[in-house]
């Protein structure tokens, strides 16, 4: 029994040091919700980073197609350009000599007449020419055709030139067109492949979070066990617990209410596991119901406190006290005296902080006292 005795003392210790120092096991609870939901988000993400890695690789790879068939045209258009470009110099060579013939037909035609108007005898060119003025027509009219052909190839020529040359420049554009989208896809593919390790990083970074939440929650989960104290036995007492009959410590204002308290000037939330009520330093505090004394001693933070056993699960606690008139082990009775007041070490005010814990979890004791 007194092992036990001890054990409990000690659970009723670590719990009321979460007033000060730590959180009870409903509040690692909801620590341990937001764990799980962070931890669900963290793979929620996790799954959106590789959703859309999936979908810049899928980008990507449409990309790399894009630019391959770009850089097969670009090539083609190359390789045509050189056809065009040859076939040009071709042409403009054709052009040159059909121009350079064209001019030795009419000087040679030109020449001729001269040399038979001018020359001294000119009267025998012309009994001669007399004599084969037929043969001379025909010759004429040879000389006449060949001109009058090299005239229009040269025109021809011309045309075919020009066309060709619109034709080089057209070639020479639709290239430059098609090399800047294949520098936009080479853009495009590598941003995507950026966004796809940035992904990547994410996803891996999501992943552990998520390992590290599932670790913390299982510690967690672990500390909650360890914190939650087993119902105590049912055995028969010679006294019970009065429920909701139990009577005030002190006779004072409450200035720390039970639950959440938020700080005025820092904005900080603290839990407070009980109630703290404004007294004279020095009051006489009593006990709230029978019951056995289980820890009397100095605690850190809290001056002297006492823990009262009233057996069927609960506990009374009264901190905060200048000095103790009982020790452990002592029954005391509803309305004794237990301890008298002291100054609070959080504000420096004198107040008497009181809990009441079922089964090792605070409770609010208003819904106790009468």
């Amino acid at each position: 029994m007194p092992l036990k005795r001890f054990l409990i003392v000690m659970m009723i210790v670590f719990t009321f040091v979460n007033t000060i120092f730590s959180q009870t096991a409903s509040e690692k609870k909801k620590e341990l919700d937001k764990v799980k939901k962070e931890n669900t988000a963290s793979k929620k993400k996790a799954s959106e980073s590789e959703k859309k890695k999936k979908q810049a690789i899928a980008s990507k790879k449409k990309v790399e197609s894009e630019l391959k068939k770009t850089q097969k045209k670009v090539s083609q258009l190359k390789n045509t350009e050189s056809h065009l470009k040859k076939n040009l110099n071709l042409k403009k060579n054709l052009l040159n000599s059909t121009r350079e013939e064209l001019t030795q037909t009419a000087s040679a035609g030109n020449n001729s007449l001269k040399l038979l108007l001018l020359d001294e005898n000119r009267d025998k060119y012309l009994q001669c020419f007399e004599m084969y003025k037929y043969p001379l027509a025909v010759l004429v009219n040879n000389s006449s055709n060949k001109y009058n052909s090299l005239s229009l190839q040269k025109k021809t020529l011309e045309n075919e030139t020009n066309k060709t040359e619109l034709a080089v420049k057209n070639i020479h554009f639709q290239g430059l067109v098609e090399n800047k989208k294949a520098k936009n896809y080479l853009f495009q593919t590598s941003k995507l492949e950026k966004d796809i390790q940035k992904y990547e990083q994410e996803r891996k970074s999501y992943l552990q979070k998520a390992q590290k939440l599932q670790k913390n929650a299982q510690a967690l989960q672990a500390l909650i066990k360890k914190l939650t104290p087993k119902p105590t036995e049912q055995k028969h007492y010679s006294y019970k617990f009065p429920g909701g009959q139990l009577s005030w410590p002190v006779k004072g204002k409450i200035i720390r209410q039970y639950g959440v308290q938020t700080h005025e000037k820092y904005n900080i939330s603290t839990m407070n596991n009980g109630v703290d009520i404004a007294v004279n330093f020095g009051s006489s505090v009593k006990a709230s119901a029978d019951g056995e004394v289980v820890y009397a001693d100095t605690f850190s933070g809290s001056g002297q406190m006492i823990i009262i056993d009233h057996k069927n699960g609960y506990h009374s606690v009264y901190g905060n006290n200048s000095q103790l008139n009982v020790s452990r082990g002592a029954h005391v009775k509803k309305g004794q005296a237990i301890a008298y007041s002291g100054n609070s070490s959080s504000t420096g005010e004198a107040s008497v902080h009181f809990e009441l814990r079922k089964n090792g979890k605070p409770v609010n004791p208003l819904g106790y006292l009468n």
